[in-house]
Formats: structure tokens, C-alpha cells, sequence
């Protein structure tokens, strides 16, 4: 290919690219392939072990871009097997990664006691300048809490808050219960996990 690009990529960690490697002439490559990378970009991987033959997809480079910097990240891949070489240009944008942020929108409403409940609304949103993963929401702690009304499962969160999801902890305790805690976990990948614990006493 003349160029390859990467797309939107976080600022932080690296994104790797398997690109495909042919020969489009009548006879094999003089030497195996060489294959080196410039600016952000690295070459960690190369199955080009012996001369090309002719065909499509014949060995695989695979590319990594670790980003020193926000915006548009530019780079080459030049590539050489002997008796012909070429260079293929390598692009990227680098933004802030998916974030899930949790915020309480509601508090608790409702008295606590026997036959009662307490509701904690959280509304979930992505700081980060790309998209999450599919988004879910998971609880620990206290028997008298509960996830309800989730409209997180399986969404994806835009950048920039673009987008939300709710969920409530509901608490109903069955008698007394003293001071008691729950954690509430939105996993996403990226953008997760994040947590949020609430506390109440029945």
C-alpha cells in the first residue's frame, strides 16, 4: 500500500498494525524483505524471511505507533528486498484516551427503614476523545443493594460526553442494618473500570 493510517489513537501506550506484504511482479524478490520505520512508528515484527514471491499477501510487517505527542502523528515505512524497495507513508492521531467518568445525579431519595427504599442515580459519560468499549455495569458490598434501571449495558460512550447512560443503587434494607457500603463498577475497554461506593444505614 502507498499509505497506511492508524486512525484516532490514544496519547498513552502503543497501537500496533499488521500490514500486508505482496509481490506484483512475474519472479521472486532478490533477498528477503528489510523493513524500518521512522518518526512515532517502529517495525516489531516482520514475517518477510525470504525472497517475496509473486502474489497477494504474501508476509506480514506488523507496525507499532507509540506516540510522543497530542495530534497528528507522521511517520514512513520503508521497505527493501534486495533488486526493489519502496516507502509507504504511516499516519495517526493521537488524542486522549476513553475515560469513563461516574457522576451521582441523584441522591438518595426515600426513607430507610422496613418495607423501604433509597435510590442513588449515576450518570455515566466518556471524558476521554475516543470512544469506549461496550460498557457494563457490575456491584459489590452490602445484600440491601442493587443495581436497577441500567441503561448502560452494552453501549458505547462517544468523546467528549456526547453521549451518557444512568444506572441506580437502589438500598432496601429488611431491618436494621447499621452503616453498610456498595460499589458499584462500569467496566469498558477501553475507558474502564471506574468505580463509585455509596454508604447508608437502615
Amino acid at each position: 500500500p502507498g499509505s497506511v493510517a492508524f486512525g484516532d489513537i490514544p496519547n498513552a501506550g502503543n497501537t500496533d498494525k499488521v500490514i500486508n506484504i505482496g509481490n506484483s511482479g512475474d519472479v521472486s524478490t532478490s533477498n528477503q524483505l528489510t523493513a524500518t520505520a521512522s518518526g512515532d512508528y517502529s517495525v516489531i515484527f516482520n514475517t518477510c524471511t525470504s525472497p517475496i514471491a509473486p502474489g497477494a499477501n504474501v508476509c506480514t510487517v506488523t507496525v507499532r505507533v507509540t506516540p510522543s505527542a497530542a495530534g497528528n502523528r507522521a511517520g514512513t515505512l520503508t521497505l527493501n528486498a534486495g533488486d526493489t524497495s519502496t516507502t509507504v507513508a504511516l499516519s495517526a492521531t493521537s488524542k486522549a484516551p476513553a475515560s469513563v467518568q461516574i457522576t451521582l445525579t441523584q441522591p438518595g431519595k426515600g426513607a430507610v427503614g422496613t418495607d423501604y427504599s433509597k435510590n442513588f442515580v449515576m450518570t455515566v459519560r466518556n471524558t476521554g476523545e475516543i470512544p469506549t468499549g461496550a460498557v457494563s455495569v457490575s456491584g459489590t458490598g452490602n445484600g440491601h443493594f442493587s443495581i436497577i434501571n441500567s441503561s448502560c449495558s452494552g453501549l458505547t460512550l462517544q468523546p467528549a460526553q456526547a453521549n451518557s447512560c444512568a444506572f441506580t443503587i437502589q438500598f432496601t434494607p429488611d431491618g436494621p442494618t447499621g452503616l453498610v457500603s456498595y460499589t458499584a463498577t462500569v467496566s469498558a475497554s477501553p475507558g474502564g473500570p471506574k468505580s463509585v461506593t455509596v454508604s447508608e444505614t437502615g
